[in-house]
């Protein structure tokens, strides 16, 4: 990986912590993967918990930029939530989001 890395900063290619932040667009990272030792085939979050929860809950709806305002209960069980949307900082007309 390092050799990589090495290799795409000589390239001018920029090293980045986060290339799915939205802003960040041209560069190199650490993508974090697993091997799942059952199947042997790579894995990251998205797959590993997000696309098999969904598999098997077909109710589960996941909403990108958004921020959730409050959490609606019935008892001590979560049965929804009001959101709101989230604007993406550095694009024009969005403010800093800070509450």
């Amino acid at each position: 990986m390092q050799d990589f890395l090495r290799a795409v900063d000589s390239q001018g290619i920029p090293f980045t912590d986060d290339l799915q932040d939205l802003k960040t667009a041209h560069g190199a990272e650490h993508w974090l993967k697993w091997i799942n030792r059952d199947t042997g085939r790579r894995s990251d979050s998205a797959h590993g918990y997000i696309h098999s929860t969904r598999a098997v809950h077909a109710n589960l709806h996941l909403v990108v930029n958004t921020k959730v305002k409050r959490v609606i209960l019935e008892g001590d069980r979560a049965v929804g939530a009001i959101t709101r949307p989230k604007p993406l900082e550095g694009l024009p007309g969005s403010q800093a989001d800070c509450c």
